[in-house]
């Protein structure tokens, strides 16, 4: 699959995905379409190039004016980003997201100095995003729906990523969309990567978010990144596995090192999936994964003191 390519979701009648471009790395970046009675899109990318959303949706017929819906996830900009823009290009849309998202969402103030912050380099490849208007936000709690005509989705909250996440279940197609909660899918290697950014990652509640789609046991898993994978509880238990190793590697690693400083680079040297992503972004992931963990370590050390 291609940047800006658009396909099927093979077991959901009615839902397709498109790979959004993001970092400019194919395979890494997925928003959702839902050609419901009330159109629906779930996540907005970085707000880069956000026209390849507008692009799709014609592709698959529904107009700019028909789509009722933004669902986003979380906060973290690779998510929301984009939310402002299309609001703008779809002056019917309201944007669906946690009570902790919608503040960030309509002033992304904090949002941009943090992710400045966390990605480096990496901001080279977003844009700043859009307000969202305070009066096209729905601000949701968990379990909260929201009705799409011929199906509706769910709120699930899944803290551990960010304390603002949130997956949406559709029900009718026996379908969840995980935002970041189940990991970073590879298909090209049919697995899950770990993801672990500051400043919100915590190890244990990320494993109950894990544990709680093991309880739903939905029929399709929709990842952020990357695409839709049939559920199977091994995928998720071999996630549990490697969220748990990689805290460990980190925490061992720090107890070798001379500095933190030391610990990034280490894993940055060392990143995996450069076959993947090419090593650009393969190893601004693993820096920015190895802080939220090395800052997980000192909240964790805190609350034992």
């Amino acid at each position: 699959m291609d940047i800006g390519d658009i396909a099927t979701v093979d077991t959901a009648d009615d839902i397709y995905y498109m790979d959004t471009g993001m970092y400019e790395t194919p395979g890494y970046g997925s928003v959702y379409i839902i050609d419901a009675d009330q159109p629906a899109i779930v996540d907005t990318g970085i707000g880069t190039n956000y026209e390849r959303i507008i692009d799709a949706l014609g592709r698959v017929d529904i107009d700019t004016n028909s789509l009722a819906h933004l669902f986003v996830t979380h906060a973290h900009l690779d998510h929301a980003g984009g939310a402002g823009f299309l609001l703008a290009d779809c002056p019917n849309a309201t944007v669906h997201t946690h009570e902790r998202a919608a503040p960030h969402l309509s002033d992304p103030t904090q949002l941009i100095e943090g992710t400045r912050a966390a990605v480096g380099e990496q901001w080279q490849y977003y844009v700043e995003p859009n307000p969202a208007p305070a009066s096209r936000i729905n601000a949701l709690t968990d379990g909260d729906t929201v009705h799409l005509g011929d199906r509706s989705l769910t709120a699930v909250a899944a803290p551990g990523h960010a304390l603002h996440q949130m997956m949406f279940y559709d029900t009718t197609e026996d379908t969840l969309f995980t935002g970041d909660a189940a990991g970073i899918y590879i298909p090209m290697q049919d697995r899950v990567q770990q993801t672990s950014p500051p400043s919100q990652f915590n190890l244990e509640t990320c494993l109950d978010d894990v544990r709680a789609i093991d309880s739903m046991a939905p029929e399709t898993l929709c990842f952020g990144h990357f695409g839709p994978r049939v559920y199977d509880d091994e995928l998720l238990s071999s996630y549990k596995r490697a969220l748990v190793e990689w805290v460990e590697a980190v925490r061992q690693k720090r107890g070798e090192a001379n500095s933190d400083e030391d610990v990034i680079q280490y894993f940055s040297d060392n990143a995996e999936l450069i076959d993947v992503w090419g090593a650009e972004k393969a190893r601004a992931e693993a820096r920015l994964n190895v802080r939220g963990v090395l800052a997980y370590l000192d909240w964790q050390a805190a609350q034992t003191d």
